[in-house]
């Protein structure tokens, strides 16, 4: 389904008053798939709710923090998808699957929190450099401070080098997590879309049978609906299947009715990866 170009699509693009018309035709083509990723954030949400982490326990409090920025992200990609915007969506489903690898390797690993939340300084450091390397003007108009920032880059390299510490990537995280298969394969895809890889242009180009562009692909699309919200119920499922071993949430059966449905759809969707 590609929505026709009409005025108030030109003048106002994806806010234009017909979306509404696109939310229903998508929501109407993809009823089966919008069902069980809406029930499965219904119950993503009464987990979420469910949850007591320990103020003192840095692993509770890691868990229940990145699982709500799981479900708020398997939540932004229905709103993206109902709107035509599903490509878009895959932008959000590349940083909920690094939350993913992320919650699963503090929910799993033992003493993985304490690591991840040290790693911070090589975050901070990171954004004091870049801070550092500004055009003169860019730091002037925003008063930065250069000579704190020096004293507390310098402090920061003296602090990690005294523990040989090195930055946590995100394949580091994916392996701590076990989940190199997801790293390897979806993220690597889910990559090409968010760093605008010349790739995944094709998608935004209307390409004839002689292979020659023919025009460009601008407005709601229902293209890769299924792919979206397959994804983000998959990396939601992860998420959900840690909290309730973390923090015992009587929610079995319904996870286990949920998972019996999303499998019955995967059935019915072709299962190469896109190269």
């Amino acid at each position: 389904m590609e929505a026709k170009v009409s005025d108030s699509l030109r003048s106002l693009g994806f806010l234009a008053p017909e979306i509404r018309e696109v939310i229903t035709q998508i929501r109407g083509a993809y009823a089966a798939w919008f069902g069980v990723t809406e029930d499965l954030s219904v119950l993503g949400t009464r987990i979420l709710f469910a949850m007591k982490p320990r103020r003192t326990s840095h692993q509770e409090l890691l868990v229940a923090v990145l699982y709500g920025r799981c479900l708020a992200a398997h939540q932004t990609a229905i709103i993206l998808s109902e709107r035509g915007l599903a490509l878009e969506a895959r932008y959000v489903n590349r940083a909920m699957l690094e939350a993913v690898f992320a919650i699963v390797a503090v929910a799993r690993v033992e003493g993985f929190a304490d690591a991840y939340i040290k790693d911070d300084r090589h975050r901070h450091l990171r954004l004091i450099n870049s801070y550092l390397n500004l055009p003169p003007d860019f730091i002037a108009a925003h008063g930065l401070d250069v000579d704190g920032l020096r004293t507390t880059a310098a402090d920061l390299r003296a602090e990690l080098k005294a523990e040989g510490s090195q930055m946590l990537h995100v394949a580091d995280i994916a392996k701590k997590a076990e989940m190199e298969g997801h790293y390897n394969s979806i993220y690597a895809l889910l990559c090409l879309a968010s760093h605008s890889n010349v790739r995944d242009f094709d998608r935004y180009l209307d390409i004839g049978s002689d292979g020659n562009v023919r025009g460009l692909r601008w407005g709601p699309s229902d293209h890769q609906v299924e792919d979206v919200l397959m994804q983000s119920c998959e990396f939601l499922f992860i998420a959900v299947r840690c909290a309730v071993d973390l923090f015992k949430v009587d929610a079995e059966k319904e996870i286990e009715a949920l998972w019996a449905r999303y499998n019955s759809h995967i059935e019915k969707m072709p299962g190469a990866l896109d190269v």
